[in-house]
């Protein structure tokens, strides 16, 4: 059985990477070659992972052995039932340095997160000042690494550097934690209600930061520098307004979740104009920093579309219940239309769907055929997301209307770039209406109008206007009297 990693929660990419922790192998018995061919053999397995079910209950049924609470297996499809394959990668597993051995110049103090063909460690980079970092080895990282270097954005993951070791690379970057977004969907789906408030995100960022404290205590030793160990490997930014901690704190859990959205939305509008697209966009690859800072993880599958902006690549992978239906048909060889920015807006509109009531917008399909569990997940697709409001009342009506625009079926419905989602996230924060999202809620507009003009609005504002159309009225009254008087006093 497979399992998920922890901060490199697989993008399913058929041929190069099956996340999951096989134990129990011997010494590495694969050499360069054998490696790059074997990789070459698992292009035509596609690979897809399949998130929990709804139901609190059934994740608490989960196989204890996964490295991710919360998330299924990732499942091989077709690659499990070849005996030769799977021995020959289990055999390549085995290659992977192992923590306590020095990587090209890096000590390996413990594992973030392991695939079949990669592992994420946590390092000490001894050449400078032995600072801690996150180190990903595994093999065609190269591209990854070209791809990061394009982005330099307060809200993606950015690169330290890269180094080739073969038959593995490694792609260099800072060790800002290890909570993903699936941490906090897990806790969320745990709890018999939905959170009322942005301190169940921190409550959750709070206790894997316990845990990393324990982990680094452990992967302490002599050889270790202790002083790298502390806060200053973090990404220092300048500080303009209240950290995003105590912004967090302070917020309703629904604003809290969309103040998440409007930085990614900001991170993928930044990738976007540059020709990048993530295509696997899910928790697991959605970073939130120990300073609470969401940050887009895992650009393994980007394309870069100003060479080919057409669906032909689409189809190496990506995570199938995130994915939206025309990445779907691109997935199954099928494709009509291209895979473009707005595939990257819908799986992060199945996201806010997740994290906003703690269920999946779509059935998940754990026992079908490969070939049946996308033909379904196309019509599930295409017949639109349920209310978001059935599920969760307390979500806003606008909130709602945001949600769903990125969950439309047809491309031309949902935000044509992230920069009209990152514009409406906006407006909703600060009570504005939205600019390309319809909010059927006449109260709802009222509300947001309210607070906008607090004194407008106040008790004492609306009694003194009350008074004033009072006075008017009685005033109109007295002067149609004396008019009325004036009349019959030269009638007689």
């Amino acid at each position: 059985m497979t399992s998920a990693s922890r901060l490199d929660d697989t993008p399913t990419m058929a041929g190069a990477r099956l996340c999951a922790s096989i134990p129990g192998l011997d010494e590495p018995r694969v050499n360069a070659e054998e490696l790059r061919a074997l990789s070459e053999e698992l292009e035509q397995y596609p690979l897809t992972e399949v998130p929990p079910a709804c139901d609190p209950a059934m994740n608490a049924a989960a196989p204890s052995g996964l490295t991710r609470p919360g998330y299924g297996p990732h499942l091989p499809f077709g690659a499990g039932s070849d005996p030769e394959v799977e021995s020959r990668l289990r055999e390549t597993m085995t290659a992977l340095p192992r923590v306590g051995d020095e990587f090209l110049g890096f000590s390996l103090l413990a594992e973030l997160g392991k695939g079949a063909f990669g592992c994420v460690y946590l390092a000490q980079q001894g050449a400078l000042a032995g600072r801690l970092v996150a180190l990903k080895v595994a093999t065609g990282l190269f591209d990854e690494s070209q791809t990061l270097a394009q982005l330099q954005h307060t809200h993606i993951v950015p690169i330290y550097s890269y180094h080739d070791g073969a038959p593995f690379q490694a792609v260099c970057m800072p060790y800002l934690g290890s909570t993903t977004l699936a941490d906090v969907l897990h806790d969320i789906r745990s709890q018999k209600s939905m959170p009322n408030s942005g301190r169940e995100i921190l409550s959750t960022l709070n206790d894997r930061k316990r845990r990393s404290s324990r982990r680094l205590e452990e992967a302490s030793s002599e050889d270790v520098d202790e002083t790298s160990l502390s806060p200053t490997c973090r990404l220092v930014a300048p500080k303009v307004g209240p950290s995003p901690l105590a912004e967090l704190e302070g917020m309703s859990y629904v604003d809290s979740v969309l103040w998440l959205a409007l930085r990614l939305a900001d991170g993928l509008a930044h990738a976007h104009d540059r020709g990048i697209l993530h295509r696997d966009l899910k928790p697991a690859n959605i970073l939130l920093t120990d300073d609470g800072v969401p940050m887009l993880l895992d650009f393994n599958l980007a394309q870069h579309r100003k060479p080919r902006d057409t669906a032909i690549g689409a189809a190496i992978g990506g995570t199938l219940p995130y994915m939206a239906p025309e990445h779907l048909e691109a997935f199954r060889g099928q494709a009509r239309g291209a895979v473009d920015a707005r595939s990257d807006l819908y799986s992060l509109g199945v996201i806010l769907f997740e994290l906003l009531t703690g269920a999946t917008p779509f059935p998940i399909y754990r026992k079908l055929a490969i070939q049946e569990t996308i033909e379904r997940m196309i019509r599930d697709r295409k017949t639109g997301a349920p209310s978001l409001r059935e599920l969760n009342p307390s979500i806003p009506h606008a909130v709602e209307s945001i949600v769903l625009k990125c969950l439309a079926p047809d491309p031309t419905l949902r935000y044509q770039c992230a920069e009209e989602l990152e514009e409406d996230l906006q407006r909703q924060l600060v009570h504005l209406p939205l600019k390309h999202a319809r909010n059927r809620s006449l109260t709802e507009r009222f509300q947001k109008f309210r607070r906008r003009h607090p004194r407008l609005t106040s008790a004492t504002s609306v009694l003194c206007g009350a008074c004033v159309v009072l006075a008017a009225v009685l005033g109109l009254f007295a002067v149609r009297e004396e008019q009325h008087l004036r009349l019959e006093a030269r009638a007689t």
